[in-house]
C-alpha cells in the first residue's frame, strides 16, 4: 500500500507533465498557413465590382 506521500509525489509528477504540454503553442504548417493568411478568401476586381475566388 502507497503512502500519502508516494501518492503525492505521482500526482505531481502527473500534473507537471500535463502543464508542460499545455504550454507549448501549436507551431505546426497548419498553424504558420493561417497567420500568414494562405487559408482566407480572396477578392478580384472584375468589371468594376469584387468578386471572390
Amino acid at each position: 500500500m502507497k503512502t500519502l506521500k508516494d501518492q503525492l509525489k505521482q500526482w505531481k509528477k502527473k500534473n507537471m507533465a500535463l502543464k508542460r504540454r499545455k504550454q507549448q503553442p501549436e507551431e505546426g504548417e497548419r498553424f504558420w498557413a493561417e497567420m500568414m493568411g494562405v487559408r482566407r478568401p480572396t477578392y478580384k476586381r472584375h468589371k468594376g465590382a469584387f468578386r471572390q475566388k
